[in-house]
C-alpha cells in the first residue's frame, strides 16, 4: 500500500484491511468523488466489497471521510485508508453488491457523472452575446439559467473563464433554466481540472 495518512490507518492496517476482499482490476470506470472539499473527477483502479481505489487526474486535497458516486447514481460512503498525490484508497462503510456495481444496475441506467459546480458563462448566438450561470455539468451537457429566450434546439457557444469553448444545444427549457447537450465534449481531465480550479485550485499547484 502506499504511505501512511496522519491519524487514519497504518500501512499494516491498510494492508490487512485489502486482504478481507478479492478485489477486480478489470472495472475501469469514472467516479466522483464527494468531499467537504468538494467534489473530484477520479478513475476507479481498482475494486472489492469492502473498498476502493482510484486515480485523479490531479493531487487530491486532504479527506478523510467522503462519498463515491457511480455513473448509475449509486453513492457509498467510504472512509479514507490511504493517499499518495492523485491515487488514494478507501474503505466502504459497508460491504458492497460488487456484482450489481460491475454490471452497472443501479439507481438509474449508467449516465455521465454531473457535478454541481456553480459559475458565470458568456452564451454567444448569432450576432449577441448574452449571460448565463451554469448550475451543473458533465462530460457531455449542462443545466444553466438565463434570462435569454433561448429556442429548443438552439446552438450556443459557451465561454468560461478557465473553461474550454464549448458548443451546446438546447435540449429543454422551464422558465430561466435551460438543459444543453454538448457537441464538444469535455475530456475528463479538462473536467477534472476545471472542477479542481473552481473547487480547490492549490492542489494544481502541488501537481
Amino acid at each position: 500500500m502506499s504511505s501512511r495518512v496522519s491519524g487514519v490507518y497504518s500501512n499494516d492496517q491498510a494492508s490487512d484491511i485489502a486482504r478481507q476482499a478479492t478485489r477486480t482490476t478489470l472495472f475501469i470506470r469514472p467516479v466522483k468523488l464527494a468531499t467537504e472539499k468538494g467534489e473530484f473527477f477520479c478513475v476507479i483502479r481498482d475494486i472489492s466489497r469492502t473498498g476502493i481505489s482510484v486515480r485523479c487526474f490531479h493531487p487530491l486535497p486532504a479527506f478523510r471521510a467522503a462519498e463515491i458516486e457511480f455513473e448509475t447514481g449509486d453513492r457509498f460512503r467510504v472512509e479514507l485508508i490511504w493517499a499518495k498525490g492523485g491515487d488514494a484508497g478507501m474503505r466502504f462503510e459497508n460491504e458492497v453488491d460488487l456484482q450489481a456495481i460491475t454490471n452497472e444496475l443501479g439507481t438509474f441506467r449508467r449516465r455521465p457523472l454531473r457535478f454541481g459546480l456553480t459559475f458565470p458563462v458568456t452564451l454567444a448566438r448569432g450576432g449577441e452575446r448574452v449571460t448565463a450561470q451554469v448550475e451543473n455539468i458533465s462530460q457531455q451537457g449542462a443545466r444553466i439559467t438565463t434570462s435569454a429566450a433561448l429556442a429548443l434546439h438552439e446552438t450556443v457557444r459557451i465561454e468560461g473563464v478557465r473553461l474550454p469553448t464549448l458548443i451546446g444545444k438546447v435540449l429543454w427549457r422551464k422558465g430561466q433554466e435551460h438543459g444543453l447537450v454538448l457537441d464538444s465534449r469535455l475530456s475528463m481531465k479538462e473536467l477534472a481540472e476545471f472542477a479542481a480550479i473552481l473547487q480547490c485550485p492549490q492542489v494544481l499547484d502541488a501537481a
